[in-house]
């Protein structure tokens, strides 16, 4: 398993974005590959936040994970999300190894803590040793916001 930084690999951000719409895109109306697209090559216009990770096993995309600014009203980024591993290599640490290769870079950025939001994933996160800030109702769903500290 390797994991990438995308800006090095702009060649693969075609099979990104149809990563992450199959994981995210088909579950929101206004979503397409092509708005996975634009997003991700907007995100290579500079060396900050936002940016993503990929996971490659033999040189297939099998995982995705980003960084963002701000996230609704919420201030104080950056902010982790876009975590997807597709359902096949699940349960083999991906995720967690894309969650270290985001809290390495944020590290480097001098960041010293990170944030994210998740409806469903708190004790996974929490194994990880992120913190839960609050809960928030958002558009009738529950989404707790957590915070790991990088210092």
């Amino acid at each position: 398993m390797e994991i990438v930084y995308l800006p090095n690999n702009e060649h693969i951000i075609g099979q990104v974005a149809s990563l992450l719409y199959e994981g995210f895109g088909k579950n929101h109306n206004n979503s397409s590959p092509e708005f996975y697209f634009e997003r991700l090559k907007r995100n290579l216009e500079n060396d900050q936040i936002p940016f993503t990770m990929i996971a490659l096993h033999e040189n297939k995309i099998v995982g995705t994970a980003s960084t963002y600014l701000k996230w609704g009203d919420e201030n104080g980024g950056p902010w982790f999300g876009l975590l997807y591993v597709m359902p096949q290599y699940r349960q083999r640490g991906i995720a967690k190894m894309l969650f270290e290769a985001i809290r390495c870079r944020c590290a480097e950025l001098d960041y010293s803590i990170i944030f994210l939001h998740t409806p469903t994933q708190e004790k996974l996160y929490a194994k990880w040793g992120w913190k839960t800030l609050k809960t928030i109702n958002l558009a009738e769903k529950i989404e707790t916001i957590m915070e790991f500290q990088l210092s």
